[in-house]
C-alpha cells in the first residue's frame, strides 16, 4: 500500500545532458520510482522538458548558451545546486560532468547515486578529434578520475561488463519495457525491409548500412536516429541513387514515441546493427538489441563473440562480418529464404523478453535498491 504523498520517500534525478524525456532516466528508471510509491522528480536542462501526468516532477534550469564549457561550468552546478535546495531522501544523477558539483550533495547526508550509462574510457579512445597518441594518455586520466572521484557516491551500471572497472556496482539493465510485448509484432516474411534504431554514426555502422542499402537496390533500409548532415550526405552518396536508403533523423534527434511509430508500421524482416569492431562497442549489449526482440524483429549483427552469445545462442539472429557486405546480404536472403525460421526467431525474441530481459523486472530491482539504500541510512 502506498503511503500518503506527504510520507512519501523523495528520490530526485539529475541531468543537464540527457533529454527530458530520455528513455532510461524518464521513461524508465523515474516512472517506475512513481509507480513503486515515491516521490519522483527530474531536475533537467532540456527546455523542452514538461510534466506529462505520468507522476514524474519536472524541475527545470536554464541551460548556458556557452556550448560545452558552459554546460560543465555553469549549468552543471546550477543544476546541482537547484536539486540541493530540495527536500530529498535519495539523488541520482547521469552525468560525468556532475561529478564534482554533485559531491555538494553529500553534505545532505542521504544517499547519492551516480548512474553510469557508458564506458566512457573506451568511448575516448575512440574520439577522432583527439590525436591518436595523446588517446590511451586521456583514456588513463578519465579512467582514474572516474574511478577515484566517484568512491563516495553508490554506482549504478547499465551494462554488465562496467562492472569490470566499478566493482560492486548495482546493475540496472537497459531492457524494454515489457508493455511492447503489447504491440503486434513487427515482423514480416518476405518483406524488403530493415530497421536501424538509435545514433547515427560511423562507429555505429552508418557507412555499412549505406553498403547493405547500394549492395540490394530492391532492399529497404529504414535508419532511425539523429546523423549529422554530413554524415547523411557521405551515406546517401555511398549507396548510390538506387538505394532505397531512407533516413529519419537527419540533424535532430529523435524521441522514441518516433521510433515506436516505425515499428508500429510493420513490414519489417530484421532489425540490424552493423558496427565496425572497436573496443566501445564489441562487449556492449546495446539496448536496440533487446526493443529489437520485444518487437519481433529477427537481428543482424556484427560477429562480436559478445553479441554471437546473447544474438545466435538464443537463437534470435544472425551474427555476420559488418564490413562484408556480401554476407551481410547473404545473411537477407537466409531470413527471406527460411521463413519459418525467421517466425521462430521472431517469436523467441518476444519470449525472453517476456521471461528476462524486460523493464519490470529491473524497476522493481531498483525499487528494492532504494529502500535498501533508506533503511541502512536510518
Amino acid at each position: 500500500m502506498i503511503d500518503s504523498a506527504a510520507a512519501r520517500k523523495h528520490v530526485v534525478h539529475i541531468s543537464t545532458v540527457h533529454s527530458s524525456m530520455d528513455p532510461r532516466i524518464r521513461l524508465k528508471e523515474l516512472r517506475s520510482a512513481a509507480e513503486n510509491g515515491f516521490r519522483a522528480t527530474f531536475v533537467t536542462a532540456d527546455p523542452a522538458a514538461r510534466e506529462t501526468g505520468d507522476g514524474v516532477r519536472i524541475e527545470r534550469v536554464p541551460p548556458s548558451a556557452s556550448g560545452r564549457s558552459g554546460r560543465m561550468l555553469v549549468t552543471a552546478p546550477r543544476a546541482v545546486l537547484r536539486a540541493f535546495g530540495m527536500p530529498a531522501d535519495i539523488y541520482h544523477f547521469h552525468d560525468p560532468e556532475l561529478v564534482p558539483w554533485a559531491w555538494l550533495l553529500l553534505l545532505k547526508r542521504v544517499p547519492v547515486v551516480y548512474d553510469i550509462h557508458e564506458d566512457y574510457v573506451t568511448s575516448v579512445l575512440q574520439k577522432s578529434y583527439l590525436p591518436v597518441p595523446l588517446r590511451k594518455t586521456v583514456a588513463s586520466l578519465v579512467s582514474a578520475a572516474e574511478g577515484l572521484s566517484t568512491r563516495p557516491f553508490h554506482r549504478i551500471i547499465a551494462e554488465r561488463y562496467y562492472e569490470r572497472r566499478f566493482p560492486g556496482a548495482f546493475p540496472v539493465l537497459n531492457y524494454p519495457s515489457g508493455e511492447l510485448l503489447s504491440e503486434q509484432p513487427a515482423f514480416s516474411e518476405n518483406s524488403e525491409k530493415v530497421i536501424y534504431t538509435g545514433t547515427v554514426s560511423e562507429d555505429r555502422g552508418a557507412l555499412n548500412l549505406a553498403a547493405l542499402a547500394a549492395k540490394r537496390p530492391g532492399l529497404e533500409v529504414l535508419v532511425v536516429g539523429r546523423c549529422s548532415a554530413a554524415l547523411s550526405g557521405r551515406m546517401k552518396e555511398a549507396a548510390g541513387s538506387a538505394a532505397r536508403l531512407v533516413l529519419d533523423g537527419e540533424g535532430r534527434y529523435v524521441p522514441f514515441p518516433e521510433i515506436m511509430a516505425h515499428y508500429r508500421r510493420g513490414g519489417l524482416l530484421a532489425g540490424v546493427a552493423l558496427f565496425p569492431d572497436t573496443g566501445h562497442y564489441r562487449e556492449k549489449e546495446l539496448t536496440k538489441f533487446f526493443e529489437y526482440m520485444a518487437m519481433g524483429l529477427p537481428i543482424v549483427a556484427s560477429d562480436f563473440p559478445v553479441w554471437k552469445r546473447l544474438i545466435e545462442d538464443n537463437g534470435v539472429g544472425l551474427c555476420v562480418r559488418p564490413d562484408d557486405v556480401d554476407a551481410v546480404s547473404g545473411a537477407i536472403d537466409r531470413l527471406r529464404a527460411y521463413p519459418e525460421e525467421a517466425a521462430a526467431m521472431s517469436g523467441r525474441g518476444r519470449q525472453l523478453v517476456a521471461d528476462r530481459f524486460n523493464w519490470e523486472n529491473e524497476g522493481r530491482r531498483l525499487a528494492v535498491f532504494y529502500r535498501k539504500l533508506i533503511h541502512d541510512r536510518t
